[in-house]
């Protein structure tokens, strides 16, 4: 993981065109990349369902939750990236 500058958390908000609310986002972790670099973005609806994978180039990546007071799904996401954590201090 030496391939990032920084990280921020990033509040949950709405994202608005001409006063119509267009997305909205949860609380979000987004880490900054030093570059482009090809990632996966893997979607679960929860832990039993099929992942959802696409690749493409970013120079950031964000991780949230889709229901931010489901806190079984919040729980969830940190035991995975904790998981990831330890594996990249192993490689």
């Amino acid at each position: 993981m030496d391939n990032y500058k920084d990280s921020l958390f990033i509040s949950a908000h709405d994202e608005t065109e001409d006063g119509i609310t267009i997305q909205r986002w949860s609380d979000l972790i987004e880490i900054n990349l030093l570059g482009e670099t090809e990632v996966n973005k893997v979607v679960l609806v929860n832990s039993n369902s099929d992942e959802i994978i696409t690749k493409y180039n970013t120079d950031y990546v964000s991780i949230g939750v889709s229901e931010p007071d489901n806190f079984e799904q919040i729980a969830e996401l940190l035991d995975v990236l904790n998981a990831i954590s330890t594996r990249c201090k192993s490689l």
